[in-house]
Formats: structure tokens, sequence, C-alpha cells
């Protein structure tokens, strides 16, 4: 079912759940594939020089998955 929503600039149609659920899964194997292109070798580093979970989440993934 469409609904269309009226404002002064432009008129937007929301569409059905189910367009809404196959965007989420399209975004989530975005996702997925970011976090698989992270090499494995800056996790190993970070925690010979001793770095907690958090610390290399905070300072590994996070910034290389900006680009995603």
């Amino acid at each position: 079912m469409l609904k269309m929503v009226h404002s002064v600039y432009a008129c937007k149609i929301i569409t059905s759940d189910s367009d809404i659920m196959a965007m989420e899964i399209i975004i989530i194997m975005i996702m997925l594939a970011g976090l698989q292109s992270i090499p494995h070798e800056l996790y190993e580093a970070a925690r010979i020089d001793g770095a907690s979970g958090l610390q290399a989440f905070l300072h590994i993934t996070v910034p290389l998955m900006r680009r995603v």
C-alpha cells in the first residue's frame, strides 16, 4: 500500500513494509561486506600492542567502516 505525504516543496512516497525490509537486508549485506574487507592483520597487531576489544573496535573498525 502506498501512502502519499504532501509537503510544501515535494511529494514523498512512503512504500510498504516489504520494501523497507528489502532495503534493510541490502544495507546489512553492504555492512557485512565492509566488515569482511577489514584485514585481520590489523586486529592481530592491535592485540599484540595490548589493545582491548573496545579499543580495536573504536580505532580500527569504526574508521575503516566510515567509507562504507
